[in-house]
């Protein structure tokens, strides 16, 4: 049980740096918040006897609501809390000035909240003008009030007192708003990193399929290159054997036997050459020949063969065809 407890309440352990920094930055707020909330909750009834203790439980009702939103609910969840914090603190003043039938305490928490407005409106500069002319403001209206330039009437507002509490709620302030905006960063540049890795697998994934495509190539001209090399063996046997029955026809089968020979040579090079495939490349050796030309010595080549089968070979050619270019072999 204890042992649940203590997994539920520790901080997710990363190895990841950007990870660490995140958990970090997370628990370093939730320290802040937590401390803010303790802090009013001991020195709100010291500094107000009057003032409603439920007040000060609110706050700290609210800080564990946001340790909560902030300690599961990642990136969106600190968006959440930063709404949720000013809401809870207007809600606050609402509540406390109808209550108490005045300003009192409302100064110090509306500069709180406009402050962290500022900041997160405005950004960090925004943040740092607003908070300069508020205690330029302030310190005029306390020495103001000190030497008489500047009267007030309102019940229960020492401006003394609200000087020394906006200097603390400006640090306050700065401090988390520092936080956040690391934490921020931090989150969104580990956006960035699975980003990054995302693309890295599709590019991976990418790869294997041209792996796998490559591969089926591969086998693909294994089996058209023993389906080849088939042909001019088979050849090479007959005319040996039509040689061996008619020596008369040497001159007339030699040729024939050479185009065999050199095309059985150039079949056994491409596949000596075939791990040229493992880089995507295949070198070709292109050339302009007559395509009636090629069809004409395959048909001399085959007939031999055919004829043999019982069969005949017979082609039409097609005067005036172009050139064309390719690999002959």
């Amino acid at each position: 049980m204890w042992s649940r407890i203590k997994q539920f309440i520790a901080p997710p352990q990363y190895q990841d740096a950007e990870r660490a920094l995140v958990t970090n930055l997370l628990n370093t707020l939730i320290l802040i918040l937590l401390f803010f909330a303790l802090l009013i909750n001991l020195i709100l009834p010291l500094i107000n006897p009057d003032a409603n203790y439920w007040t000060s439980g609110a706050l700290l009702a609210v800080a564990i609501v946001l340790f909560v939103f902030i300690r599961y609910g990642g990136y969106r969840g600190v968006q959440i809390s930063s709404v949720v914090l000013c809401g809870a603190l207007w809600l606050l003043v609402t509540l406390n000035g109808w209550m108490d039938e005045g300003l009192r305490n409302m100064a110090s928490i509306t500069f709180f909240v406009l402050t962290i407005m500022a900041g997160l409106l405005l950004g960090g500069k925004g943040a740092v003008i607003f908070g300069l002319l508020s205690i330029g403001g302030a310190f005029y209206l306390y020495f103001g009030e000190i030497t008489g330039l500047v009267r007030f009437e309102t019940r229960g507002v020492n401006f003394g007192d609200w000087v020394k509490f906006v200097l603390i709620e400006v640090l306050l302030m700065f401090l988390i708003r520092f936080t956040v905006l690391h934490l921020l960063g931090a989150m969104d540049r580990l956006r960035m990193s699975e980003h990054l890795l995302a693309e890295h697998a599709e590019e991976l994934s990418i790869a294997n399929a041209k792996l796998r495509t490559l591969g089926k190539a591969k086998d693909e001209f294994v089996a058209n290159v023993s389906h080849e090399l088939r042909s001019p063996i088979t050849s090479l046997i007959m005319y040996e054997d039509l040689l061996t029955r008619r020596p008369d026809r040497l001159n007339q089968y030699l040729p024939i036997l050479k185009r065999e020979t050199v095309r059985l040579g150039d079949l056994i090079e491409d596949m000596l050459n075939i791990s040229r495939l493992d880089q995507g490349r295949i070198e070709l050796k292109l050339e302009q020949f007559d395509l009636n030309e090629l069809i004409q010595e395959f048909v001399i080549d085959r007939t031999p063969l055919a004829e043999s089968r019982g069969l005949g070979l017979d082609i039409i050619a097609v005067a005036d065809l172009p050139m064309v270019t390719g690999d002959r072999g």
